[in-house]
C-alpha cells in the first residue's frame, strides 16, 4: 500500500475516496498507517492500470497471471503445487476455525506465507490476500484471479479460476500486481 501512495502523492494515481477508511470499516488498508506493507485494495481496475503504467508496467493478461500461478507450462492445481489444500499455512484467506484472514478479519502482510505458498517461479500472494484485477478475455468486463483474506472457497484459490467484475467496482478484497514484457 505503501508504494500506491507515493504515486498518489506524485499526483498519477487516485486514492481511494475517503469512506473506504473509517472506524466502522477496517477491511479497508488505504490510510491505515499499520497496513503499509499490505497490499492496496478498495481500487478500480482503472486505478490499477493507471498504477501499474507509474511503475513502467501494465496489468497482467489473464492468460500470463495463470501462466504464472500455474508454474508456467506445468499445469499445478494452486501456485504453491498440487497440494495441500488451501489453508492459512499457504495463503491468507478464511480458515474455519480461525476466521477472516487467518484470524486477523482482513489482508496480511505482501509475502507473509512464503516460500509455502509462492509460485514456482517465487511470485507471492497469487492466491490469497486480494483478488487480483487482470486484462480480461472478455470484453466489458475485467478479470479477477486468486483467492482472498474473506474467501472460504478452495476453488478460488486454484491456479485456473477466473472471476469477473465491472472494471469501475470497488471492493476491500480486491488488488492488483504488475507485469513488465520482456525486452
Amino acid at each position: 500500500m505503501g508504494q500506491y501512495e507515493t504515486c498518489v502523492v506524485d499526483s498519477q494515481c487516485n486514492a481511494p475516496p475517503d469512506g473506504y477508511r473509517n472506524a466502522n470499516n477496517s477491511y479497508y488498508n488505504w490510510g491505515a498507517a499499520d497496513r503499509r506493507d499490505h497490499p492496496i485494495n478498495a481500487v478500480t481496475w482503472d486505478e490499477a492500470n493507471a498504477y501499474c503504467a507509474w511503475t513502467g508496467g501494465r496489468l497482467p493478461t489473464e492468460w500470463e497471471w495463470e501462466w504464472a500461478a500455474r508454474g508456467r507450462g506445468l499445469a499445478r492445481v494452486y501456485p504453491w503445487g498440487d497440494t495441500p489444500e488451501p489453508n492459512c499455512n499457504v495463503a491468507v484467506m478464511f480458515e474455519s476455525g480461525l476466521g477472516n484472514g487467518c484470524g486477523v478479519d482482513h489482508s496480511d502482510v505482501v509475502g507473509s506465507k512464503s516460500p509455502a505458498g509462492d509460485s514456482l517461479d517465487g511470485v507471492q500472494d497469487m492466491a490469497g490476500n486480494v483478488v487480483e484485477w487482470t486484462d480480461s478475455f472478455d470484453s466489458g468486463t475485467s478479470g479477477l484471479r486468486g483467492g482472498s483474506w474473506s474467501v472460504f472457497l478452495t476453488d478460488a484459490f486454484r491456479a485456473d479460476y477466473r472471476n469477473f467484475n465491472d472494471p469501475s467496482s470497488r471492493f476491500n478484497t480486491v488488488g492488483f500486481r504488475c507485469a513488465r514484457s520482456a525486452p
